[in-house]
């Protein structure tokens, strides 16, 4: 498989390319409206319901506090005990997409394999918007060996996902994210790493799907990644 990366000719492209460095970006600058949103579903599961009624009543309104605050909810009196758990899921929800959003770094590619009939590196779209209307080049690399690249020299904290297009985002329940264990609330390990980056980060609409985008989503804290002169297969250079 190899992955493409389009560019337009300007002073960064070119300094990239010297010193073999790619650029990562933060999820919330990519192109799509819908990119990085997630639907909060916030129905609960049976254990979280027992657990609403059995401990977010009035009654154990001491040893919630803090719950009650991360709710934001100014009344709390005013809803039910499972109301008050949806408000509170909804909120950590919302909290973590959002720190998806600003602490991801994304770098993204067209992919292209042997077999397939629709080749990126042909498609005049992809030139138009990313190479500046054929005057820019595309790096053409190595999937493998690309992708062990930006694993090792991220401190393995980078993963690439192909993107998935279609016109609705993603969604994640609340009953994925709290879990009940030993009566006590906790927030689930399930959607953690790479499962609940994946969902957030990897969706866009079916308008993009001739990009046959694969991106890889980074936590380091690095916007600049190396590869080896051997990831790198050819260069090819626009028609303009």
């Amino acid at each position: 498989m190899y992955f493409y990366k389009f560019r337009t000719l300007n002073k960064n492209s070119l300094s990239g390319l010297a010193n073999r460095e790619l650029w990562f970006d933060k999820l919330i600058n990519q192109n799509d409206p819908f990119e990085g949103g997630c639907i909060i579903d916030s129905s609960l599961s049976t254990s979280l319901q027992l657990y609403a009624q059995s401990q977010i009543g009035l009654n154990h309104i001491t040893h919630n506090t803090d719950l009650f605050k991360l709710t934001s909810v100014h009344h709390p009196e005013k809803l039910s005990p499972t109301e008050l758990l949806v408000e509170f899921g909804k909120r950590c929800a919302s909290d973590l997409i959002q720190r998806i959003r600003e602490e991801s770094l994304i770098c993204s590619f067209s992919y292209f394999d042997e077999g397939d009939i629709d080749d990126p590196l042909f498609n005049t779209h992809m030139w138009g918007h990313y190479s500046d209307g054929l005057r820019g080049f595309c790096l053409v690399f190595d999937e493998e060996s690309l992708s062990e690249d930006i694993f090792n020299n991220s401190g393995k904290l980078a993963k690439g996902f192909h993107v998935e297009y279609q016109n609705r985002p993603k969604s994640i329940n609340i009953s994925e994210l709290l879990k009940v264990d030993n009566s006590v609330l906790k927030l689930s390990n399930e959607l953690e790493g790479a499962n609940l980056v994946a969902r957030i980060s990897t969706t866009k609409s079916e308008d993009w799907a001739r990009e046959k985008e694969v991106r890889f989503i980074s936590f380091s804290k690095n916007h600049l990644l190396n590869f080896k002169q051997t990831s790198l297969l050819k260069i090819v250079i626009g028609e303009k």
